[in-house]
């Protein structure tokens, strides 16, 4: 996810200045090579000094943890995003108690690779939301990408994770459970 946003957004024309990782000798070097030239690898903490505007493309369990160490860095009346379709801005609060404005970008679309993501980003719809700086970046993201933005209701927020898992983790088990049934009924694999 970070990989194909970051070289979304540097061929749209905003540099992405650094990315962090938990190897930023192997992995960040790796995804800084992938976004383009001007990408330097760091560490989370690091971040701070060098860019006003983070997007935390992380696990879901680990955009509170970044967010935390982000706030201990030093970043603050900036803005940051995150990627978790489950989650709300609510989950960089950390953040937004220094000043930070936060907002959430989801796309509503799985991929295994950089590469394919890259691909696949283009078009999609993303679920956005945040302070009115953060819901800017949000939707000039989405616009970069010739993508729709959905407006999800922070109530509903849970429903419309529910509804993406469905769509893209149950096709492949129910491929799988038909494929099982049918080996069962003799149909060769």
């Amino acid at each position: 996810m970070a990989q194909a946003l970051g070289r979304l957004l540097s061929e749209g024309g905003q540099p992405v200045v650094a990315i962090a990782g938990r190897n930023p000798e192997r992995t960040a070097r790796a995804a800084a090579r992938f976004i383009g030239a001007r990408t330097t690898p760091s560490t989370i903490e690091e971040l701070p000094a060098l860019a006003s505007n983070i997007l935390i493309a992380v696990s879901d369990s680990a955009v509170e943890p970044v967010a935390a160490v982000l706030a201990r860095s030093g970043f603050h009346n900036r803005v940051a995003l995150h990627t978790c379709g489950a989650k709300g801005p609510e989950a960089l609060a950390v953040l937004a108690g220094q000043g930070v404005s936060c907002g959430a970008l989801h796309p509503l679309q799985s991929f295994a690779s950089a590469e394919e993501g890259l691909s696949r980003v283009a078009g999609s719809s993303f679920a956005i939301d945040g302070d009115p700086e953060a819901f800017e970046w949000a939707s000039s993201i989405v616009s970069l990408a010739g993508g729709c933005s959905l407006r999800i209701r922070p109530e509903a927020r849970s429903l419309y994770h529910a509804a993406g898992v469905m769509a893209s983790s149950y096709i492949t088990a129910l491929i799988h459970a038909a494929a099982e049934i049918l080996e069962a009924a003799g149909v060769p694999r």
